[in-house]
């Protein structure tokens, strides 16, 4: 089986409140070489995510506009990895990011619980020098609670104000490698695991 003639799909997730994001310069460089690498990408923005505040005591017929988080949802099902990129608050992801990932609780469980045999790669984005490893950390454990291989080459950037210039490009080199071998590595991985899934 030639490995390259598998088509996969990367979504991918992330973003912050501000404009310009660095977040989702990172995210959208990360997909960018997913793409090269012959994925198919598509980038949910969390600025423009309309989801409700996740409350777990509720069915998902029980939120305002069910159709539009079973949409949301629909783009996990169909995606074969991801690239979760966070912007990074007080140590960990904005609680916005965490609150996309908590409706994925409505995934189904049967036959295969949530993300199951599906890769992640993780990005954290960080102003300081201490928040992005912690927030990697946290992303991490959200990956493995969603059953979602995390890719090895899941890395942090910080802090942005070294590594960006004033027009929001990331600069720094060896990071901007970093993050599209990430790319690329997820691409690589979810054409190995659907190929396992399909023997």
């Amino acid at each position: 089986m030639n490995l390259a003639n598998i088509e996969v799909k990367i979504l991918g997730l992330g973003g912050s409140m501000r404009q310009p994001s660095h977040t989702l310069t990172v995210l959208n460089m990360a997909l960018d070489a997913a793409g090269q690498s012959g994925a198919v990408t598509e980038l949910i923005d969390l600025r423009e995510l309309k989801l409700p505040l996740y409350f777990d005591t509720r069915r998902l017929e029980d939120f305002p506009d069910p159709e539009y988080i079973r949409q949301y949802l629909d783009k996990f099902k169909e995606a074969d990895g991801f690239i979760f990129c966070a912007p990074t608050y007080h140590g960990t992801p904005s609680a916005s990011f965490k609150n996309a990932l908590d409706f994925l609780e409505f995934l189904p469980r049967r036959p295969n619980l949530y993300l199951t045999g599906k890769v992640g790669g993780l990005l954290a984005v960080a102003s300081g020098t201490t928040g992005g490893p912690t927030c990697l950390t946290s992303l991490i454990y959200n990956a493995r609670a969603l059953r979602l291989l995390v890719a090895p080459g899941s890395t942090h950037v910080s802090p942005t104000k070294r590594v960006f210039d004033q027009a929001g490009q990331l600069t720094d080199e060896k990071l901007a490698l970093q993050v599209a071998e990430l790319g690329a590595e997820v691409t690589r991985l979810a054409r190995l695991l659907k190929a396992e899934r399909a023997l």
